[in-house]
């Protein structure tokens, strides 16, 4: 019997980030599939095509805010459950506030800490 893999898609329109979240996950023991895209038109046409089980996803890229792909997420039908995490460099109250608002389950801030974001993962899939 095939073991079973969660699904987790990393947004970030900094390269460098999704490669570090990517290996992050990648060299754990979460046992999960992990696919990165670098903005939120990206990410809609991945959500489209099947059910995710995390998204990660930053707040300030240039097509669209991360609040807004967050709002997307949870009015879709096939992935509006799925949990979702925001990793940004903001330290706002706002910013965190508005984020659990639009539907976020966790806020983890940058630089990226990876203990703190394989517990948060470990948590939310």
């Amino acid at each position: 019997m095939p073991e079973f893999r969660r699904k987790i898609l990393v947004v970030d329109d900094q390269a460098y980030i999704r490669k570090i979240v990517v290996s992050i996950i990648k060299n754990s023991d979460l046992n999960a599939d992990v696919l990165a895209v670098e903005d939120c038109n990206q990410a809609m046409q991945v959500l489209e095509r099947g059910k995710l089980d995390l998204i990660i996803t930053d707040l300030n890229m240039p097509d669209m805010h991360g609040h807004e792909l967050i709002q997307q997420i949870r009015q879709s039908s096939l992935n509006k459950f799925a949990s979702i995490c925001v990793l940004s460099g903001s330290d706002k109250e706002d910013d965190i506030a508005d984020s659990r608002q639009a539907g976020a389950n966790a806020f983890i801030q940058k630089p990226i800490d990876k203990q703190n974001l394989l517990k948060t993962i470990a948590k939310l899939i």
